[in-house]
């Protein structure tokens, strides 16, 4: 399988990397994530089509035993099978929501959330500057329209498949 990704998700996960750079630098004291941490790596996500591409060539690429463990991970939907020894095998093309693990998001609801521990302190993710707050709703508009237009230029299936499918 050939790594092709549609640019517009190179260029989303690009801003996407450089607000994650930039919160953690302004926030290195709240913000608990680093290699290693993996608190956020869960099972039952799942990924639009135009990311699960790069997430299956990477797959591919990996040595075979490494290739083997992942998709021995991939029957326990518990956990995400990318992640192996506390790493994720995967990292450079890692989907746009594990990009977002950490970071204050802006909710539908207008609440500010993030991992739980990150931003510990009483009332401290309310008072983040909107600049500082990644808002979800308007990241997921970008990357539903995004995968639109890979759904009609591919012609692959409209629907989410799961990282489990991906590993497989």
């Amino acid at each position: 399988m050939t790594l092709e990704i549609h640019p517009s998700l190179v260029e989303l996960r690009s801003k996407v990397d450089d607000f994650m750079v930039r919160v953690q630098s302004q926030y290195p004291r709240d913000m608990a994530c680093q290699a290693g941490c993996s608190s956020c790596c869960q099972g039952g996500l799942s990924a639009f089509p135009v990311e699960a591409g790069p997430m299956m060539a990477a797959v591919e690429s990996l040595p075979r035993e490494l290739r083997d463990v992942v998709r021995k991970q991939s029957e326990d939907a518990a956990h995400c099978p990318f992640l192996v020894d506390e790493n994720c095998v995967i990292y450079d093309q890692r989907p746009v929501i594990c990009r977002t693990q950490g970071l204050p998001l802006l909710l539908e609801d207008g609440s500010v959330d993030s991992c739980p521990l990150n931003f510990t302190k009483a009332g401290q993710r309310d008072a983040l500057p909107h600049e500082d707050v990644l808002n979800l709703k308007s990241l997921n508009f970008l990357l539903s329209m995004l995968h639109s237009v890979h759904v009609r230029q591919s012609g692959q299936a409209d629907r989410r498949i799961s990282f489990s499918e991906i590993a497989g």
